[in-house]
């Protein structure tokens, strides 16, 4: 087993504790929304990163307050954990909670982009809800899933993988129902299709985004080709 299933695995057992999370479902919406945020903030470091290369400034979607770097794992100046600054137990679920997720939710409050990144944040968060009652087993998720490389090709493929775990585990509880594509089918139907650049994909029936991403890596290794 790789070390990042294993983070997963770990993640899961700390939240099974908690007396929010009731079954598959709970857990797992659960560690979706931790790792999106975690996402996110990899995401627009990496245009941060590469606005500065370019000589110009990036607009972060997410403001400073509430950037994961700021609220969930701020860093010392060694890049270690700051626990002086690092919020846990009532005030880490009270942020959350009453802060963060109605700031998120905000996001698609007059915004004419429907296709926009921060339309699609206010949307999520709209349908959701934090359901892990004790700061402190959150504050033990954020620590492992602030581990994670997001900028990592392997590792985001590895994670693709794992989260469709997830999601055959959660579709197979009493309390959901979750059609699942196998990789293999995915895969199959991508290459007959045999989607190229400048084509529109559609997936209707989106849950992981399975058959986006491998349309995606099918274009990307057509267009390496060429």
């Amino acid at each position: 087993m790789s070390e990042l299933s294993n983070k997963i695995d770990q993640v899961r057992d700390i939240l099974r504790t908690d007396d929010g999370i009731s079954g598959a479902m709970d857990y797992t919406q659960a560690i979706s929304w931790v790792l999106f945020l975690k996402f996110l903030d990899d995401y627009e470091s990496s245009l941060n990163d590469e606005a500065f290369l370019e000589n110009r400034a990036y607009n972060y979607i997410i403001d400073k307050e509430h950037r994961w770097s700021t609220w969930a794992c701020p860093k010392d100046e060694n890049g270690k954990l700051d626990i002086r600054n690092a919020v846990t137990s009532d005030d880490l679920t009270d942020y959350v909670n009453q802060d963060l997720f109605p700031y998120l939710k905000s996001f698609n409050d007059n915004v004419q982009d429907v296709k926009s990144v921060r339309y699609m944040v206010g949307n999520i968060f709209g349908y959701i809800r934090n359901n892990i009652a004790n700061g402190s087993t959150l504050r033990e998720v954020l620590n492992v899933i602030d581990t994670l490389n997001f900028q990592s090709n392997d590792e985001m493929f590895e994670l693709s993988l794992i989260y469709e775990t997830l999601l055959k585990n959660m579709g197979g509880s009493s309390d959901a129902g979750e059609f699942y594509t196998p990789r293999a089918v995915i895969k199959t139907m991508v290459e007959s299709v045999n989607p190229t650049v400048g084509q529109t994909v559609y997936d209707g029936a989106v849950g992981s985004g399975g058959f986006l991403i491998q349309a995606y890596d099918h274009m990307s290794k057509g267009r390496l080709k060429h």
